[in-house]
């Protein structure tokens, strides 16, 4: 690029005169030009699909489900300065994220640091929401040109990828996994290494002299090899590292590509480690080259270490209180129930734009057995799938001969699809994935894995665009072939983009809002009538996080009232599988009345009701307990979702009756329960007679949680069905016939201990669920009014 000017020399003649720009600028320019486009299109394209201008930034693009957990999760960060410990829920005790470990920690620590631009959760929550789609655009367009896609092609794919319908199917309730923006860079690691190509550059080593740099860093030879003039050998010169070496962009770029996806992302981390693994160990097959091996490995554990870094505070609190094993509970079938299909991806859009099209899903995923979470590709992605697996099918049946005779372009393609060929055998029903789910149940949303295989498939797009446009070039002329690219493009991202964008995901502003501002208006009467710190009892009881719907009604919802209040305790949200969060189980099953004398004692102000939550019947009936108990609700919201009642009252009435000190302990207890657990590997079912049963291949381990300070008598029952057992606890060990009721009478020290129950033959062993009983409480103390 060049600028001219017009002068007038001594004669009177005009001249012309050049006047260029810098070359590094002009290639700056260039460089830069598809990321910035690419991320404008991203904007533009996510403005549109979720019509952004319909709605205010304060109110999330979802109110319902997981995005209520992720939103909770935003405003802990922003409250408090991290996720991990939140005081306003789970009280008396609090939540504490620790026994849910997760590795998703750089998003947090991103919308902490857009915190410093607004304090409100939810402009925080969309903010980073909708960055995601032009940081999707910036990584892909990084990872399609490295693998030669030219300008044009690659602002096309890269902003289809950001566009993808996986971003809006997973939106803000899966807003760790929509933000896969982490994806391209450590996916190009993968297909570096299938290639054989260096993952890391070695760190060169130089003289101390200043000689120059040795050629291997990891021999130095006790002499200079060269002989001197005078026939002898000089003595060696001592070397050092140049720490300027490890500044070498490849390595800082592989180093960056997998922290970042290791404290991203569980799921993102898992699968590029497996397919590292598979990577290295082709690349070493084809060649026999070691370094090629290890430089894959070496990727795979730097990823494993990330995310281990960030669960390690997990992995300390599970080592101080014990693993809470019922918080995240996993089952192996799901790893197929989760999987993909091939046909799945291929299949337009679940609900597209198309009736007809969006029929023809439907009629797929209603018929055949597991839909899993219905992955689509787009018809564009759908395309370069069918191009890749082609171009493997081509490859093994010409055994090596390549059809073109542009032997990059088709090494590349070819490379591309062994790389989607190993991301579907790891996902796909009975797949890989099913395999792993053999040794750990944890691994279950295969199906995830889409979005690798869409960038590899609109990278394959991009090359095969590009080899029409270089036929295009060589028959017309460059600028033919650059008109036709651009205009083709320009349709091929409209057209693309209305392919993948769903109507049914297209989020209701309006309704959000309302629903938004209906929820802000009870919270703050609460405040206004019982207090500005009042503590709410919540009912019916939810079991959080990833508990069963009832009536429509999400466990997260019981999160909502934190959202609209800084200062109000809810007695929800605790992470289940703790005596000290599962203790309003325990209340919610006691008669109304006594129910009410204990959450009076245990200092709580009122009860909250969501009737939507309780059946037809029972939503009544719950009402008319409560209010023939503590009177009429003191608040009525969001169109008589929420009742809400107030304890007070009740409260002084048995302060009143007994000393402060019994009503203390008697708060204690309440709060502080022994429930006991099922250990880990075992199954849960109900029998015939409406029993819950544990059942374990190896025994079953209950596991007594004591949330006391001190030691308490009490009694654990369960009854033996299919075997006779081998018990064996703190109150000894006793063999039970099956059939048999085992009632163990024991003081329990507190915290957490096991009792093993073994099958006297080492047969599998099946036992109704554990109940504990205590010996005595200081709630027999106190009357009902």
């Amino acid at each position: 690029m060049s600028a001219t000017t017009v002068a007038t020399d001594r004669g009177g003649h005009r001249t012309v005169e050049a006047r260029r720009h810098p070359p590094a600028l002009r290639g700056t320019v260039l460089r830069a030009l598809p990321y910035v486009v690419s991320a404008l299109l991203a904007t533009v394209g996510a403005t549109w699909a979720l019509r952004v201008w319909q709605g205010r930034l304060d109110v999330p693009f979802t109110y319902w489900g997981d995005a209520v957990a992720v939103a909770a999760h935003v405003r802990t960060t922003l409250l408090t300065g991290w996720y991990e410990r939140q005081p306003l829920l789970g009280v008396p005790h609090g939540q504490t994220f620790h026994d849910f470990p997760t590795s998703d920690d750089l998003h947090l620590v991103v919308m902490r640091l857009l915190g410093v631009l607004s304090d409100d959760w939810g402009t925080v929550l969309n903010l980073y929401f909708l960055l995601g789609f032009p940081l999707a655009a910036v990584t892909a367009t990084y990872f399609l040109r490295r693998v030669g896609a030219g300008t044009v092609t690659t602002v096309v794919t890269a902003s289809l990828f950001a566009l993808a319908p996986y971003h809006f199917v997973r939106g803000e309730a899966h807003l760790y996994l929509a933000s896969y923006w982490v994806l391209p860079p450590v996916v190009l690691l993968v297909v570096r290494a299938f290639r054989g190509e260096p993952l890391w550059r070695r760190p060169r080593v130089a003289a101390a002299d200043g000689a120059p740099a040795d050629a291997d860093p990891d021999v130095v030879s006790d002499a200079d090899p060269d002989p001197a003039a005078d026939g002898r050998r000089r003595p060696a010169r001592r070397s050092r590292l140049d720490p300027r070496a490890f500044a070498d962009v490849r390595t800082v770029a592989t180093l960056l590509a997998c922290v970042l996806v290791g404290t991203a992302s569980a799921y993102y981390a898992v699968f590029t480690v497996l397919l590292l693994a598979v990577a290295g160990a082709a690349a070493w097959a084809q060649g026999r080259d070691w370094r090629r091996l290890l430089g894959a490995a070496a990727a795979a554990v730097l990823i494993l270490l990330s995310a281990v870094a960030v669960m390690l505070p997990d992995m300390l609190h599970a080592r101080l209180h014990g693993e809470n094993v019922a918080a995240l509970a996993r089952d192996a079938e799901q790893a197929e129930v989760y999987a993909l299909k091939l046909t799945s991806l291929l299949l337009p859009i679940p609900g597209h734009v198309v009736p007809q099209l969006a029929a023809l899903r439907d009629m797929y995923d209603t018929t055949y057995p597991l839909p899993s979470e219905r992955p689509a590709l787009g018809a564009v992605g759908a395309v370069g799938l069918v191009a890749l697996l082609v171009v493997v099918v081509v490859h093994l049946a010409r055994r090596g001969e390549r059809p073109w005779s542009d032997d990059s372009r088709w090494s590349m393609l070819l490379t591309l699809g062994g790389t989607t060929l190993v991301a579907l055998l790891l996902s796909t029903v009975g797949g890989v994935g099913s395999l792993i789910s053999l040794v750990t149940p944890n691994i279950r949303g295969w199906s995830r894995m889409s979005i690798i295989i869409a960038l590899l498939a609109l990278a394959a797009v991009a090359l095969l665009l590009d080899d029409v446009l270089e036929r295009l070039r060589r028959r017309t002329s460059a600028r033919s072939a650059l008109a036709a690219a651009v205009v083709g493009g320009a349709v091929l991202v409209a057209g693309g983009t209305i392919d993948q964008v769903s109507p049914s995901l297209r989020p209701d502003r309006t309704a959000v809002a309302a629903e938004y501002d209906a929820d802000a208006a009870w919270v703050t009467d609460v405040e206004r009538t019982l207090g500005a710190d009042a503590a709410l009892f919540q009912l019916p009881y939810m079991p959080f996080p990833e508990s069963p719907a009832r009536n429509g009604v999400f466990d997260a919802d019981q999160l909502k009232g934190f959202l609209h209040s800084n200062t109000l305790r809810w007695s929800g949200g605790g992470i289940k599988g703790r005596a000290t969060s599962d203790w309003p189980a325990l209340v919610a099953t006691l008669p109304t009345d006594q129910a009410a004398r204990q959450l009076a004692v245990a200092g709580f102000d009122g009860v909250v009701l969501d009737l939507r939550a309780f059946d037809a019947t029972e939503g009544p009936r719950a009402a008319d307990e409560w209010r023939a108990v503590t009177g009429d609700p003191v608040v009525v919201g969001a169109g008589g979702r929420y009742v809400v009642h107030d304890l007070r009252g009740l409260r002084d009435d048995l302060e009143a009756q007994a000393p402060s000190d019994v009503t203390e302990e008697a708060g204690e207890a309440v709060t502080r329960p022994a429930t006991a657990y099922a250990g880990a590997g075992v199954e849960w079912s109900v029998d015939a007679e409406g029993r819950a049963v544990w059942t374990g291949i190896d025994g079953v381990d209950v596991l007594v949680d004591n949330a006391a300070d001190t030691p308490r008598r009490l009694t654990v029952r369960f009854t033996a069905l299919n075997s006779d057992v081998r018990v064996t606890g703190p109150a000894g060990e006793r063999m039970v016939p099956a059939g048999e009721e085992v009632a163990l009478t024991y003081d329990a020290e507190p915290g957490r201990h096991a009792i093993s129950v073994r099958g006297a033959e080492g047969s599998p062993v099946a036992i109704t669920a554990a109940t504990v009983e205590l010996d005595s409480t200081p709630l027999d103390m106190l009357t009902v009014p």
